[in-house]
């Protein structure tokens, strides 16, 4: 899937903030092709680190988690996983879901976003994430749509990238 937007144009969108702490939407406006902020840089270093440690990989296996269960699950500190699942949420990437039976927050990789964070090879896997994203693209997270508007093989496209 690729988003075509003629350079120049302007684009308003809503972004939910979310943290382990605080929820807020922030309104953004960029302009396609204009050079991207300190911020965007910030959300792709922490989405390039998602993908070489396959942790995107491992949120789309296990379904709503919390920040200790993704601890536990990915091998390690819980400190780390926080900090990093804190970052997701804060960048969009990552939504709140839901709360444990120990009021923990559980968190999810909306369907939207996996085709371009796993890299899409057209096979049947990511059939319903296919549609989620085509369906959905007013509500990709803008880090993620950067993604989608390099391809269907979305971070697959880059080798080292995905290779890690």
């Amino acid at each position: 899937m690729s988003i075509a937007r003629p350079p120049g144009a302007a684009i308003q969108e809503e972004v939910p903030t979310m943290s382990m702490f605080t929820s807020e939407t922030r309104s953004s406006t960029r302009t396609v092709g204009e050079e991207p902020t300190t911020a965007d840089a910030r959300s792709g270093a922490v989405v390039g680190e998602g993908v070489r440690r396959g942790w995107y990989r491992l949120l789309f296996d296990l379904g709503p988690v919390t920040v200790v269960e993704f601890a536990i699950a990915a091998g390690i500190e819980r400190d780390t996983a926080a900090g990093w699942i804190d970052e997701q949420l804060e960048a969009g990437v990552l939504r709140v879901v839901g709360i444990d039976e120990h009021d923990d927050e559980m968190v999810l990789l909306p369907g939207e976003h996996v085709t371009a964070l796993l890299g899409d090879h057209g096979g049947p896997e990511l059939s319903g994430a296919r549609v989620m994203a085509e369906r959905h693209v007013d509500r990709m997270a803008p880090v993620v749509r950067a993604l989608a508007d390099i391809g269907p093989r979305g971070i697959g496209a880059f080798p080292r990238v995905a290779a890690g």
